[in-house]
């Protein structure tokens, strides 16, 4: 027997998929630009946050850089020119707020749940529609 659900917190729809991304750490005091990606695995997202699985113990209130590859979310863009389809798809990059950490595999494999606190609206509208394009798909 299983007990009661737990409260769903969310407030937007999440897209169950998982893609790849790259995870860092953001430092605003960085004075030249580097690149220190760590690659994890996407869970889940809306166009407000995600839930991804990293090799990496972020704490709460963390702020982390993601550069996301979720296939074929450009072509929701509004753009006056889109490249053809064999051009390579470019991430969607964001600045998130670490909001839940939990370990799944102890010192090793941690569920990182982000609420997205910097994002292009462009790129935000791109996500919804994307989402809603695949939830009517299936």
């Amino acid at each position: 027997m299983t007990g009661p659900s737990p409260i769903e917190r969310r407030r937007y729809v999440r897209l169950e998929r998982q893609h790849m991304l790259r995870h860092e750490k953001y430092n605003f005091r960085m004075v030249e630009e580097r690149e220190a990606f760590e690659e994890g695995m996407l869970k889940n997202y809306s166009h407000n946050g995600a839930l991804f699985e990293a090799g990496t113990k972020y704490r709460i209130g963390d702020i982390v850089k993601l550069a996301i590859t979720i296939p074929g979310w450009e072509r929701y863009k509004n753009e006056f020119y889109k490249q053809d389809r064999t051009s390579r798809a470019e991430p969607v990059v964001v600045l998130a707020c670490v909001i839940r950490v939990e370990a799944l595999v102890l010192n090793e494999i941690y569920d990182i749940g982000v609420q997205f606190v910097s994002i292009d609206e462009g790129d935000r509208w791109s996500l919804m529609r994307q989402i809603k394009a695949q939830m009517e798909d299936g």
